[in-house]
């Protein structure tokens, strides 16, 4: 019953997914883009690291999180594919940030910022929903409950 439970909320988000640099030509591949971003926000993790970027706990929670749902998504059988497609994805964004944070590439810097909203825009509860709460309801897990009584 518990692989149920991630595959409702996900066929709820990938029926959501909002068009943009991450979205846009793989809104008909719910697999791909939740891999792409798993991928992408496990590059971001490693470089807000490197960093020490307090903001590291966050796309870390945001990870997890998209990580059930790939999990949810994912066919039997399907785990090198779905491992090649999040690798590809860890390496360009690693690139992207690498080029915006050493090379002082704005556009790079930018289109990774892009990218990682995009990502969190796929997460009920990321720091877009949790800014919108009402005071005394931001925290992520106190998110979807309050999204589920309106």
């Amino acid at each position: 019953m518990g692989r149920w439970m991630h595959i409702i909320p996900a066929a709820f988000l990938a029926a959501s997914v909002p068009a943009g640099p991450a979205g846009a030509d793989m809104l008909d591949d719910p697999l791909r883009l939740f891999a792409n971003c798993v991928g992408r926000l496990t590059a971001e993790l490693s470089h807000q690291w490197l960093l020490r970027d307090p903001a590291a706990s966050e796309t870390e929670a945001l990870r997890s999180a998209m990580i059930d749902v790939l999990a949810a998504l994912a066919p039997p059988g399907d785990s090198a594919r779905v491992l090649n497609m999040r690798i590809e994805a860890r390496v360009a964004h690693d690139a992207l940030r690498m080029r915006g944070t050493f090379r002082a590439d704005a556009w790079a810097e930018a289109r990774a910022d892009a990218e990682i909203a995009t990502c969190a825009a796929h997460v009920v509860g990321s720091n877009a929903e949790v800014a919108a709460a009402p005071s005394g309801t931001a925290s992520p897990s106190a998110l979807p409950a309050r999204l589920l009584e309106e």
